[in-house]
């Protein structure tokens, strides 16, 4: 590859060598391999032709020089006209090639020429009828290429030559046989014959016994038959591909074929029958697609066996006509690596499938427009890989897997318009991935899958109008993924989960306009990412999260109009990154009453029926951004005094018109920050700007005391002592100071005279005070 590239590193007019390159193989085709260095010749670099003048020189510039040792490419664009200056080359060492020479009508002068070590290429040629010159040719030791010769009718010459590597034939509109491969009886790596559309047989490929890679018969759409093929049988052939050959009517030619490791029979579109492969007995992959006028497989009834995957249709094109049934298959008895039906317009049933007794690998069915049911498959208990049913619009009965008790991979049943029913997936024990049941909108209920114990993937119930009620996954302790129910427009109540301890991934409920019961999930202690409630109108209560204690991402409510309170977290004590409130009913957060860190931001924002934010009094650190904007009647936010800002991105305080006290002591402390970054603004006075919430601080925090709820801490600052001044009938109680460590530092509870404080560190500490009455916290700063 190397030396091609010092080659073509001569060659000018980059936009015409860019076209044969993307036409055809053209380095590989003549890079083949070279003498050894101690044959005699000359130009062992090799020689590149691009005028006339430089053939016509030749046999002057390098007398007697019969056997070039390198490459020759003869380069030609509208400049050569003749090769007879060429008439003494008899031998190359390297690859020839004749490429681009659109003026160039006869090979002339190439009479001589009888080895060729390396590849030949004969590409890109307007005017020339055949290669007769070449008649002489006794060997060819790499590629063939002979493609995009506009007028080429023959290369007859080549059936003298002895050849056996790759070969390709490609885009000769004017081509008419092929008997130039007569002596052809091997072929390695592979043969292609593609897009010559003059073609009418494969008379000269009748010798062909052995091909180690691949046969392609391609886009020749004047191929009336493949009968030169009848000497190809088992074992000789590894892949053989028949593609889009219009006028090709059955595959006679193949009579003699028992086995195959790779069969395509693809877009051909007069083929009436698949005749011809009716001895076929085993088959690697065998894949039938978009053949309109072949309505069944019959003619495969001696198949009993498929070692690696059966397609019926394309999965990488659209929906095409064809197959109306698998009728012919009744004999297979093993499909070893997967079962793939995709894109099947006219596909009625697979119950032709109902004697194989081993699946393994993926099971696909999708985008099959006629598929009423895929009885068929009672006998498979194991799915080796996943199992997809998708986009089978008038798919109604999947009841024939019945029988299925373990998915290796995924489960994947969505976009079938029709199918109101999956209760037969009941007995699954075991989904080794995902688990999703998405965008079918006749589907009236879930199964409880009752025999699972783990997801190991994602459980998504997505996008199903019709289902009422999910009440499922009672047995599971674990789920490895994201649990997602969202935009299920009937649904009304969510149960279940009840043994579900942790969640790896998020938890999303989303977009479901009628639930308003979202219970189960007793049991659910941590979710390693998101949980959100987003935009389910109707939801009211969310009461049976009693034992999550940890979500490791954000948290977030928004949208869910009708949702008043946040019930059901009572033990939930971290947050790991947000806590979002946006644009929910809420009018209270007494359900995060344990709630204590924080690690990202806390969003408050259009909680228009929220007065007061009690609830996050126990939150004691905040690390990004807290916004509290455009709650129309908030009129508190005592219950963020404890919280430490030190690390604060940013402080928000705007559009609460009802807001007119924001001077807690954890505001206070922050806005006398050097370099903090706020925006206060639009307010109810007392709390419209930075001015007048440094005023209520400074009032609040004199030198006798703090007066909240008339409990009162003085002095505070304090270096040695403080005094307590208890509400009326809280006589009697106990004061506890914990350090930011949220370590006990004092305790006490005789609280007549003064406290003495004088062995505490200067900072920051946290006081609590309990009485039958009252629970209080206060922060207390020592000098």
């Amino acid at each position: 590859m190397k030396k091609c590239k010092q080659l073509f590193s001569k060659i000018t007019g980059q936009s015409f060598l860019s076209s044969i390159l993307t036409g055809t193989l053209l380095l590989i085709l003549v890079c083949g391999f070279h003498l050894d260095s101690t044959a005699q010749g000359c130009l062992p670099e090799g020689i590149t032709f691009t005028n006339q003048q430089q053939i016509d020189d030749f046999s002057v510039n390098y007398p007697g020089c019969t056997f070039i040792e390198g490459d020759v490419i003869i380069l030609g664009y509208d400049s050569i006209t003749s090769l007879l200056g060429l008439n003494q080359i008899s031998q190359v060492g390297g690859g020839f090639g004749i490429l681009g020479c659109e003026v160039l009508n006869s090979l002339s002068g190439l009479e001589n020429l009888s080895i060729i070590n390396g590849g030949l290429a004969i590409n890109y040629n307007s005017l020339i009828l055949d290669i007769d010159p070449l008649s002489n040719l006794d060997s060819i030791g790499g590629q063939i290429g002979i493609s995009n010769n506009t007028s080429l009718i023959n290369f007859d010459a080549l059936a003298n030559a002895y050849f056996f590597n790759p070969v390709l034939i490609s885009s000769n509109p004017q081509l008419q046989s092929l008997h130039g491969f007569d002596n052809l009886t091997s072929c390695n790596f592979h043969l292609s014959i593609s897009n010559n559309t003059s073609l009418t047989s494969l008379a000269g490929l009748d010798n062909l016994v052995v091909i180690p890679g691949f046969l392609r018969i391609s886009g020749n759409s004047a191929l009336a038959d493949i009968d030169a093929l009848s000497n190809l049988s088992f074992s000789n052939v590894n892949e053989l591909s028949i593609i889009d050959n219009d006028n090709l009517t059955d595959l006679s030619g193949l009579i003699n074929l028992t086995g195959i490791g790779s069969l395509e029979i693809i877009d051909n579109d007069n083929l009436t029958s698949f005749y011809g492969v009716n001895n076929l007995t085993s088959v690697g992959a065998l894949k039938i697609a978009g053949n309109p006028m072949v309505s069944d497989m019959s003619d495969f009834a001696n198949l009993y066996w498929i070692n690696v995957v059966l397609y019926i249709g394309d999965p990488n094109e659209g929906s095409k006509p064809g197959l109306s049934s698998l009728s012919g298959l009744e004999n297979v008895d093993g499909i070893v690596h997967g079962l793939w039906i995709y894109n099947n317009e006219n596909l009625l049933s697979i119950e032709a499938l109902s004697n194989v007794n081993y699946m393994g690998g993926e099971i696909r069915i999708v985008n099959n427009a006629s598929l009423l049911s895929v009885t068929g498959l009672e006998s498979i208990s194991t799915v080796r890989g996943s199992l997809i049913i998708s986009n089978n619009d008038v798919l109604t009965d999947i009841s024939c897997l019945c029988n299925i008790d373990s998915i290796r991979n995924d489960l994947v049943i969505e976009n079938n318009l029709q199918l109101a029913n999956i209760s037969c997936l009941e007995n699954l024990d075991s989904v080794g991935g995902n688990l999703q049941i998405k965008n079918n909108p006749e589907l009236l209920d879930i199964p409880t899958f009752d025999q699972l114990n783990k997801i190991w993937g994602d459980f998504s119930i997505n996008n199903n109008d019709n289902l009422q009620s999910l009440n499922t996954l009672n047995n599971i302790d674990a789920v490895y993924g994201t649990v997602s129910i969202g935009q299920n427009d009937h649904l009304q109540s969510i149960k279940g989960f009840n043994l579900l301890d942790s969640i790896s991934g998020s938890m999303l409920v989303f977009n479901n306009p009628l639930l308003n019961s979202f219970s189960g999930f007793q049991n659910l202690s941590t979710i390693g990412g998101n949980l959100k409630f987003e935009l389910n109108d109707q939801l009211n209560s969310i009461d049976s999260l009693l034992n999550l204690k940890t979500i490791e991402g954000t948290l977030r409510f928004y949208g869910n109009e009708n949702l008043h309170t946040i019930q059901g977290f009572e033990n939930l004590n971290t947050v790991g990154y947000d806590l979002l409130l946006q644009q929910n009913g809420l009018n209270s957060l007494n359900g995060l009453s344990n709630l204590n860190e924080i690690g990202g931001s806390l969003r408050i924002y259009k909680n228009n029926s929220l007065s007061d934010i009690t609830g996050l009094e126990n939150v004691l650190e905040l690390h990004e951004f807290l916004q509290i904007e455009a709650n129309e009647n908030l009129t508190n936010i005592n219950s963020l005094s404890l919280i430490n800002l030190d690390g604060l991105n940013k402080l928000t305080l705007k559009y609460n018109p009802l807001l007119s006290y924001c001077a807690v002591e954890s505001v206070c402390q922050y806005l006398n920050y050097p370099g903090a970054n706020f925006t206060i603004t639009n307010n109810a006075p007392g709390c419209n700007d930075q001015t007048e919430i440094l005023e209520a601080c400074q009032t609040n925090t004199n030198e006798f005391a703090e007066t909240l709820d008339d409990f009162v801490i003085y002095p505070n600052p304090a270096d040695e002592f403080i005094f307590i001044s208890l509400p009326a009938g809280d006589n009697e109680g106990e004061i506890i100071i914990y350090n930011q460590n949220q370590e006990v530092v004092l305790n006490k509870s005789h609280l007549v005279g003064k406290i003495d404080i004088s062995k505490l560190e200067s900072g920051f500490y946290y006081l609590e005070f309990q009485s039958k009455n009252k629970l209080v916290y206060r922060k207390l700063i020592v000098k």
